[in-house]
């Protein structure tokens, strides 16, 4: 619960950002979570650059989608050998020029440190791809049943291109999955969907959201990272994501910040020792 409200503050800033628009936040929020936590700056940064109204113009074509996007961040501005962001090029300059859009500059985007299927040019294809789906706007997830329709449309498949391509003009040795595996979507389920349905349930008083949105977190299973691997190392059984993100929040919030004497776990280790 302290994990959901503390992310429901960065949640409601952005809907503050965005003249309460809950249809715009929610297109910011989860495009966060396709940064993952290296670029998730760069990609609200992104999304805050071009308004979801102008993407939904061009939803019927992830071509442009991907044009817009990828032109918005800037990768679009060297000279490429490939025909295909030869031909995102020459389509951004036309729709940028229609809608008199500012590209961002290039430098934000974070590639060192990151592995190659997380870099921002392969998962800027897979939000374009999300973005062009039908389950992409928060409307529809609030009266989404069955959560494994938008589990689907989180790893909707890009273009062709990104099946032997992580960048522009650098093809890869082997085939490539181009949309997002079953971690990285669950991840996403995790991080954008519970969290923005309880900010949305607290905001507006329903609390069966709030019950919805812990469920959820029942229904996903527990992420794979070394804070869990050594929860396990200890004892602890960790089946679904509403303990894992429990006790990821535990770890970075109190132990790593030596919050031991306000903690109940870290008092109870204290009067033991």
């Amino acid at each position: 619960m302290k994990r959901l409200l503390r992310k429901s503050r960065d949640i409601l800033r952005i809907y503050l950002e965005t003249d309460k628009d809950w249809n715009e936040t929610f297109y910011r929020w989860i495009a966060r979570s396709f940064g993952f936590k290296i670029n998730s700056e760069a990609f609200e940064t992104l999304t805050a650059s071009i308004p979801l109204k102008l993407i939904k113009k061009h939803a019927n074509s992830v071509f442009q989608v991907e044009a817009l996007l990828f032109g918005q961040a800037g990768f679009l501005d060297a000279d490429f050998e490939d025909d295909y962001p030869n031909k995102l090029k020459q389509e951004y300059n036309f729709l940028a020029k229609k809608y008199a859009l500012q590209r961002l500059n290039p430098v934000i985007w974070k590639f060192s440190k990151t592995h190659p299927p997380n870099f921002p040019t392969k998962r800027i294809s897979q939000l374009a791809a999300f973005l062009c789906g039908e389950q992409s706007t928060f409307s529809k997830l609030l009266i989404l049943d069955d959560f494994s329709e938008i589990k689907e449309s989180l790893r909707a498949m890009p273009n062709e291109y990104w099946k032997n391509h992580y960048r522009f003009d650098k093809p890869s040795a082997k085939l490539l999955s181009g949309s997002q595996g079953m971690m990285k979507s669950d991840n996403l389920i995790i991080n954008s969907i519970s969290t923005i349905l309880y900010a949305y349930g607290q905001k507006v008083e329903n609390y069966a959201l709030v019950e919805r949105s812990i469920a959820v977190l029942e229904g996903v299973r527990a992420e794979s990272n070394s804070i869990i691997t050594n929860w396990k190392k200890i004892g602890f059984e960790i089946l679904s994501a509403k303990k894992s993100q429990a006790l990821i929040e535990l770890k970075r919030e109190n132990c790593e910040k030596k919050k031991c004497l306000s903690c109940l776990f870290g008092m109870e280790l204290i009067k033991s020792n």
